[in-house]
């Protein structure tokens, strides 16, 4: 024990310590917005999403909502926390937001840190983030919270609170990103070099070489069935599953038609052109291009489609 205390102490460097306040301090704001409002923490990961409260697995928000409620009777712990990366936010549901000490309805964040300073006398650590991403889960797409932009699917918009919450910014191309985690994943994109891969063809960068396993060797798990330990490599592979093994858990009213179907499966026919980014598809190269160009602020190889 000793020579380990050594040893990290021997590797310790004063941003370490300036790393670990932030993180107690965000931490400290985001658990004050969950103790005082009816705000809840949730998980995003493949697809699913996920209760932080007990690690309970989604794939459709409304769902997860009903379940939370089980949770919102007691105080969030730091549970909420636990599959956190460094200093990562926590993401939260805002679509029925309440103080709840008084029952007064909320309408944006800053004005939520106004009420209970002013009336409930809570502190918050001003000189540091808030430590959360506010969401509003609704059943036909997601409005950001920021600039009411709408997107279709929580990837999307999960990728564009990017450019509200520019905590890194990439040297290389100027790209701004919400956690560590995210900017991490992308720096390796610039990594240049010799990327072999498995078919013998050879990219000289890391980011060309797993794009191209996505696209053509659908190498990944990137989609998991919320219902059995099923794994896919594809959004219609998933719902394809969902409707001929577990028809009777995934049946939704469709607000353009008004018709009950299996969720995305009736629209996905004809989408040829899946997005290497996200789980869009679409029916042309042009509309997938378009698409990839403002959501993901890239321009695509002609390979890539």
């Amino acid at each position: 024990m000793r020579r380990r205390r050594r040893a990290n102490n021997a590797n310790w460097k004063p941003e370490d310590s300036e790393k670990r306040i932030e993180k107690t301090m965000m931490r400290r704001n985001a658990m004050t917005i969950l103790e005082c409002s009816t705000a809840w923490a949730f998980r995003w990961y493949r697809n699913s999403f996920y209760c932080s409260y007990c690690d309970a697995k989604f794939v459709e928000p409304n769902v997860l909502r009903e379940h939370v409620l089980q949770h919102l009777t007691e105080s969030p712990t730091k549970r909420v926390f636990s599959k956190l990366r460094e200093n990562n936010m926590i993401k939260i549901d805002i679509s029925d937001w309440n103080c709840r000490l008084c029952g007064y309805r909320i309408e944006s964040l800053d004005y939520l840190k106004e009420h209970l300073t002013s009336i409930h006398s809570k502190v918050f650590q001003e000189d540091f983030s808030d430590g959360v991403l506010p969401f509003k889960l609704e059943l036909n797409g997601y409005h950001c919270q920021k600039c009411m932009m709408y997107f279709v699917s929580f990837a999307n918009i999960n990728a564009h609170m990017n450019t509200h919450y520019q905590n890194y910014i990439c040297d290389a191309c100027g790209k701004v990103f919400v956690s560590i985690s995210r900017f991490r994943i992308h720096v390796q994109s610039h990594e240049t070099g010799r990327f072999p891969c498995s078919c013998g063809e050879v990219f000289d960068t890391r980011g060309s070489r797993n794009s191209h396993n996505v696209r053509v060797h659908r190498k990944g798990v990137r989609y998991a069935c919320p219902h059995c330990p099923d794994l896919f490599t594809t959004y219609y592979a998933r719902i394809k599953h969902l409707v001929n093994v577990h028809p009777t858990l995934n049946t939704f009213n469709h607000d353009y038609d008004g018709k009950s179907f299996k969720r995305d499966l009736t629209h996905s026919v004809g989408r040829k052109y899946e997005c290497p980014n996200c789980s869009c598809y679409f029916v042309s190269k042009s509309k997938l291009r378009k698409h990839v160009e403002l959501t993901h602020q890239e321009r695509p190889n002609e390979t890539a489609v």
